[in-house]
């Protein structure tokens, strides 16, 4: 059985190491596991944000998914609360690390530091009101690789939309890289594929979509 819910402070440890271990080629998992735990506890807390922890009946992690019910308002969150203690973290850590302070510099470095820079100095201002549909989005799902085909993926996905769908989102995205795997595991979930997208360092990815029914909010 698969126990899915909110990460603790605890947790975090944990889940930075399987972060670490699923993803570690990804550009963040490269500032260490220190980073990452931090980075966890800042979005676990943001009010828009959703960090969701898949557990065995003995309690151990064995998934992890990050998600924003709504991306704006948790960067946001993300950058004022937690922004200047995690650049911290990653200019100590590149500064151990002459490649990857040149991969920051290079690839994130202005991008970084003009949204800190808005963030830090913007003056407060009234919200507001849309009409449009409130979007989420999941920016990471990871599995340890002992645990695939066990449900741990599709029970961490089942509960983001779940309570998306609760929250009021009106519908989920999401990018994974092309590989067949991938594709087929969300195109069974009853995600829609809708084209592709090329990051900044020129790696393609797959976009997918998930359109949320009121009673989506139900158990499942």
């Amino acid at each position: 059985m698969i126990e899915v819910r909110s990460l603790q402070p605890a947790d975090t440890r944990l889940s930075a190491a399987l972060h670490q271990e699923v993803l570690g080629m990804e550009f963040l998992a490269r500032f260490g596991t220190g980073f990452l735990s931090a980075y966890h506890r800042v979005w676990a807390d943001s009010p828009s944000g959703l960090a969701l922890g898949a557990f065995t009946h003995d309690g151990q992690m064995v998934g992890v998914i990050l998600a924003s019910l709504d991306p704006p308002s948790h960067y946001r969150w993300m950058l004022t609360h937690g922004g200047a203690a995690l650049a911290g973290r990653m200019v100590l850590a590149a500064g151990r690390r002459p490649a990857l302070a040149r991969d920051l510099i290079v690839t994130r470095g202005l991008r970084y530091s003009r949204a800190l820079w808005r963030q830090l100095t913007k003056k407060a201002v009234a919200a507001v009101p849309t009409i449009e549909p409130r979007r989420g989005e999941i920016t990471h799902l990871m599995v340890g690789p002992a645990a695939r085909g066990a449900g741990a993926g599709r029970a961490l996905v089942a509960e983001t939309e779940r309570r998306a769908a609760a929250a009021g989102v009106a519908e989920i995205e999401l990018v994974t890289p092309p590989d067949f795997e991938a594709r087929e595991f969300y195109q069974h979930l009853g995600w829609v594929e809708t084209g592709t997208v090329v990051s900044r360092s020129g790696e393609e990815f797959v976009r997918f979509r998930r359109p949320l029914a009121p009673d989506d909010s139900r158990d499942r």
